[in-house]
């Protein structure tokens, strides 16, 4: 478990490995804000070159994982409390330049808001699912013809299901299927946005409605309610795990804390289809089964190494090697 903390003139790292603490002082934050901040903008952008990724990405690998490189030889997965700056970045991106690899290829990563918040129970089946996804076009945001094709794509690896899908995904319906229906995975595929005031952060449904974080919270707490609390919930969506200081993981975090013990969420604003090949590919590997945080891994460095499955998500000979297309989405919360 690496734990950095944020002090008003330094950054510790903490890392539990073994029985045993250690840590690490890095006395220049600012250097480390300007690195995160770099990296942000860089990773978020379709169009930004490797070596405007590459720089930052090796600063903090240096600053944040090289000194516990011994201790990490024989890790399999690495759990992250994130702590201020930290939390708008994926860690999978940090880069070995000496390896020429990122840390998502020696590591399953998973970000925790905490332990204490964190359930780590082996995860039930997922056979209930319940879909809600927007692929037409609303008001000014665009249309998402590959919500359809990813929503299909889940339908059939479900025993049992509810869709709710473009006109019939609105805020009554949501309610209605959230307080009757016990999920155990909750998909939502849609555009949506966290904002800096919590109140304004949203998922876009029919007509232009909002879902906010109220609803999130009611969906996890009716299920822990009837005893069968949310195993999986995931937001396929843009910005869904940004999150300022009062919400630390966003939209995800939030739906973590009142009972889902699993989110996936995205930091920066997504590509369609990168974004559907990966979760097909991350609810089909759930079913082997595999481990929530080695699923979300494994379809992410297909991406990466450009090895994709057939999937009807990817009709072009595209390539999304780039950090931007597999290193938005972040596991948050229980990685089994």
């Amino acid at each position: 478990m690496l734990y950095p903390v944020f002090l008003p003139d330094r950054l510790v790292v903490f890392l539990y490995h073994q029985g045993v603490i250690g840590f690490s002082e890095i006395p220049d934050i600012e250097s480390i804000k300007t690195a995160i901040k770099n990296l942000s903008a860089s990773l978020s952008n379709a169009l930004t070159s490797l070596q405007d990724i590459h720089k930052p990405s090796q600063f903090l690998y240096q600053k944040l994982i090289y000194p516990f490189e011994k201790q990490l030889s024989n890790v399999q997965t690495l759990i992250i409390v994130s702590d201020g700056d930290l939390r708008t970045v994926p860690f999978t991106v940090f880069y070995n330049k000496q390896k020429q690899q990122y840390l998502l290829e020696n590591y399953a990563i998973v970000v925790v808001p905490s332990l204490s918040l964190t359930d780590q129970q082996k995860r039930r089946s997922l056979k209930n699912f319940f879909l809600a996804g927007l692929s037409e076009q609303v008001a000014n945001f665009p249309n998402l013809p590959n919500v359809e094709i990813e929503l299909d794509a889940l339908q059939a690896l479900a025993v049992n299901k509810r869709v709710l899908q473009n006109q019939t995904f609105t805020l009554n319906n949501f309610r209605q299927n959230t307080s009757a229906y016990p999920a155990s995975a909750v998909h939502i595929a849609t555009h949506g946005a966290f904002e800096n005031r919590i109140e304004d952060s949203f998922l876009l449904a029919h007509n232009n409605e909002r879902l906010k974080l109220q609803e999130l919270e009611t969906l996890s707490k009716h299920n822990v309610v009837r005893g069968e609390p949310v195993e999986l919930l995931s937001l396929s969506a843009c910005e869904t795990a940004k999150g300022d200081e009062r919400a630390a993981l966003g939209l995800s975090g939030v739906a973590v804390k009142a009972g889902a013990k699993t989110a996936l969420a995205s930091l920066w604003k997504v590509n369609d289809a990168s974004t559907c090949y990966l979760m097909e590919r991350f609810y089909t590997l759930l079913q082997q089964p595999m481990s929530a945080v080695q699923a979300l891994r494994t379809a992410q460095l297909e991406l990466l190494n450009h090895q994709m499955q057939p999937s009807a998500c990817l009709t072009h000979a595209s390539t999304y090697q780039l950090p931007y297309y597999w290193a938005a989405f972040i596991l948050i919360g229980n990685w089994n």
